[in-house]
């Protein structure tokens, strides 16, 4: 299967998380939950990344890259204007939780 994330394209063989094609690409997601060890769970939503697929590229949709697998034709956006609000407005959540 072929994705592109940030304008690289990648060919995977394999179930693979856009974490995790990222990484393969040395392109950095925030992460605060993710744990190599454990299984993906996606419960901080720090590594929202916004996907779309070739065939809609204006239906984008905001997801967590830690939890989500690639398919075929997904572009990845790690770096937009909405996915920077995105975990802004995340991050916010978190820290009203525990202020101290």
């Amino acid at each position: 299967m072929k994705i592109r994330i940030d304008d690289l394209e990648l060919e995977l063989d394999d179930k693979v998380t856009l974490l995790n094609a990222a990484r393969n690409l040395d392109i950095k997601i925030p992460t605060l939950c993710h744990n190599d060890k454990l299984t993906p769970w996606g419960g901080c939503r720090v590594c929202l990344v916004e996907v779309a697929t070739a065939s809609a590229p204006d239906r984008a949709r905001l997801l967590p890259a830690c939890c989500t697998y690639a398919e075929d034709g997904f572009v990845v956006t790690t770096t937009s204007e909405r996915v920077r609000l995105a975990r802004q407005f995340v991050i916010e959540l978190l820290l009203s939780r525990c202020p101290e």
